[in-house]
């Protein structure tokens, strides 16, 4: 056991020599949770992150906070196909829930930003970094698309002008999204610095 700064105890930590997954001692079962590799591949580690940051970082709460936008994203292309293929009044409810989801989701958008930057500069101390640069990049282009869908849904019908251009907009959105996932699945391979 290591002692925090505070003065309680804190548990010994280690970390899994195949994947590099890091987590208490007492959490580990008989298998590496994350490779499946037996717990003998588990070595002492010395986490040099303070008390307070390990658990604002076990928060998760911008990976928590960006699958609002990745839901609402696929939703409204989504809505506005089976909109075709029901009745009149599912039709008319489902493109309200379309408007609905598009009038969410610059605001779902802004919510993963703040917490993405709140999360970059928490695991890296900085948001100078190439990959961090680019996903800020990359949110202001999802913050704009989503603004676009927003103004294109409640400013048009959707028939043959609206629905195309709001479908189109929709999988823009997904596609910066993707784009944002790879980098922060990439991000999620790096060791945090002390």
């Amino acid at each position: 056991m290591r002692v925090s700064r505070q003065g309680g105890t804190v548990a010994k930590m280690m970390r899994c020599r195949a994947c590099g997954l890091v987590m208490e001692e007492s959490r580990i079962g008989d298998l590496c949770p994350a490779c499946g590799l037996k717990r003998t591949v588990f070595e002492e580690y010395d986490d040099k992150i303070s008390d307070r940051r390990r658990k604002l970082m076990e928060l998760y709460i911008h990976p928590i906070t960006l699958h609002f936008p990745q839901a609402f994203t696929v939703a409204i292309p989504l809505l506005l196909v089976v909109e075709l293929a029901v009745g009149e009044t599912l039709a008319v409810e489902l493109q309200a829930t379309a408007r609905t989801l598009a009038l969410l989701l610059p605001f779902t958008v802004v919510g993963a930003l703040a917490t993405g930057l709140f999360d970059g500069q928490l695991r890296f101390k900085t948001l100078k970094t190439p990959y961090l640069q680019r996903k800020l990049i990359l949110g202001a282009i999802l913050l704009a698309l989503s603004g676009a869908l927003l103004f294109v849904v409640h400013q048009f019908d959707f028939d043959e002008i609206g629905r195309p251009t709001t479908i189109g907009l929709a999988l823009a959105c997904l596609l910066v999204q993707v784009l944002l996932g790879k980098i922060g699945g990439r991000l999620l391979m790096s060791k945090v610095r002390g």
